[in-house]
C-alpha cells in the first residue's frame, strides 16, 4: 500500500524471499567476507519472473532468477556469456538493466583478481548485452565502455539513462559523480555483431605501404596443421627491429609483442589453450587511448579462463608511437591471410570477421 496509504505508519511491509531465513546466499560463493552484496534485479518477459545479480568474493558476477514475484530465488550461480563461461568481476557493483526494445544490458569489470579485499581493478568497466532465453539471459561478448587514464583509479556504482534512442551512463569514484553519453552504434553491436564499415590500411593479399599510427587490430587467419610453440606467425620487425610480432607459445596461445625504436616493449599473450591444430580466427587489439591489448581469438573475447584471473592487459609503458611501416611483413604458412586496421576493433567487429569465414 506505499502508494495509496497517505499514513507512513501505516505502511504495510513485507520482507522477501518469504521462506529463505538468510536471504539470497549460496555456500559456492560466500567467504569468511561478508560483503554487502548489493542486489540488481529486472524484470523478465514472463509474469512475476525477475533476474538478479550481485557482487561478492569470489570473482564472479552471481546471478539469481525468481519466477513467483521474489517469494523464492533460485540458488545462486554465476552469470555466463552464451558458450558457458563464468563472467568475471571483483568486489565492485555489478549492474543489469533492461532496455527498451526488451534486451538487456549488463555492466562488470571483467576479470577476477581479488585484492585490498576486492576493492582493486574498476579502472576498466565492460558492458556486455544479453537476450531471454528460456527464462534466462545469455550473455553475449562484452565491449570496453569506460576507462580511466591512470590504472589505479577506481569507479563504480553505475547507472543508464535511455531516451529517444539515446544512452547515458552515470558513474562514481565516491568523491565525483560523472555522466558519459554512449554511442548508440556501441550499444546496438552488443546484440548485433556488424563487420567493419572501414577497410584495412594493410592485407597480406594486397601488402601495400602502410605505417602503424595509434590504435590498431591485427587480425588473423590460421590453419594450423601441426602447433609448434615459438612458431613465428607475424613479424613485421625492420632493422631496427621496430614492429610487430606474434609467435606461439607453449600453452597452446599466441603472443603479440610490441617495440618501438626507442627499444620500449610491450606484449600480452591469448589465453592459454586457445589456439591448436585447427582453424582460427586471431584478434589482437591495441587501445592506445585506453591503454588495453585484448584477444578475440574465435569469436570469444579472452577473458582468462580457468588459467589468469584476466584476459586482457592494460600496459603503462610510454605509448609505443615508433612502431616502424608493414613493409615486408614476413608470415608463417599457417597464416592463411592477415590484416591491419589502423583502429581498436569492437569486440563485436572481431566476432563478425570470425563469423564471416566459418
Amino acid at each position: 500500500n506505499l502508494l495509496s496509504e497517505p499514513d507512513a505508519r501505516l505502511i504495510d511491509w513485507q520482507l522477501l524471499p518469504g521462506e529463505q531465513d538468510v536471504g539470497i546466499r549460496s555456500s559456492d560463493l560466500d567467504t569468511e567476507y561478508k560483503v554487502q552484496a548489493e542486489h540488481v534485479a529486472v524484470p523478465l518477459a514472463a509474469p512475476g519472473s525477475l533476474y538478479m545479480v550481485y557482487r561478492n568474493m569470489k570473482g564472479v558476477a552471481a546471478k539469481s532468477i525468481s519466477t513467483d514475484s521474489g517469494w523464492t530465488w533460485s540458488v545462486p550461480d554465476a552469470a555466463r556469456f552464451a558458450d558457458g563461461r563464468v563472467i568475471k568481476n571483483p568486489r565492485a557493483n555489478v549492474k543489469v538493466w533492461r532496455t527498451k526494445n526488451g534486451r538487456y544490458l549488463l555492466w562488470f569489470h571483467n576479470h577476477g583478481r581479488i585484492s585490498n579485499f576486492g576493492f582493486d581493478g574498476r579502472d576498466v568497466a565492460w558492458l556486455s548485452g544479453g537476450v531471454e532465453v528460456d527464462g534466462d539471459i545469455v550473455w553475449g561478448e562484452p565491449e570496453i565502455v569506460l576507462y580511466d587514464p591512470e590504472p589505479t583509479t577506481r569507479f563504480s556504482y553505475p547507472d543508464l539513462v535511455e531516451q529517444d534512442g539515446q544512452f547515458w551512463l552515470t558513474e562514481t569514484n565516491k568523491s565525483t559523480a560523472r555522466v558519459h553519453a554512449v554511442p548508440t552504434g556501441l550499444i546496438e553491436a552488443l546484440w548485433n555483431p556488424q563487420l567493419p564499415e572501414d577497410r584495412p590500411i594493410w592485407t597480406s593479399k594486397d601488402p601495400s605501404s602502410a605505417r602503424f599510427d595509434g590504435s590498431f587490430t591485427l587480425d588473423l587467419s590460421l590453419e594450423i596443421k601441426r602447433f609448434e610453440p615459438g612458431a613465428l606467425l607475424f613479424d613485421s620487425r625492420g632493422a631496427g627491429g621496430a614492429g610487430l610480432r606474434v609467435e606461439t607459445t607453449e600453452d597452446r596461445a599466441v603472443r603479440l609483442s610490441m617495440s618501438d625504436q626507442s627499444g620500449r616493449s610491450v606484449d600480452w599473450a591469448s589465453d592459454p589453450g586457445s589456439v591448436g591444430e585447427a582453424r582460427h580466427s586471431v584478434a589482437a587489439i591495441v587501445d592506445t587511448d585506453a591503454k588495453v591489448i585484448s584477444f578475440v581469438v574465435d569469436g570469444r573475447q579472452n577473458d582468462g579462463g580457468e588459467h589468469r584471473d584476466y584476459g586482457w592487459q592494460r600496459f603503462t609503458a610510454e605509448e609505443l608511437s615508433e612502431l616502424g611501416d608493414l613493409d615486408g611483413c614476413r608470415l608463417n604458412d599457417s597464416v592463411s591471410e592477415a590484416q591491419v586496421y589502423d583502429r581498436a576493433l569492437l569486440t563485436s567487429e572481431a566476432v563478425a570477421l570470425h563469423r564471416s569465414r566459418h
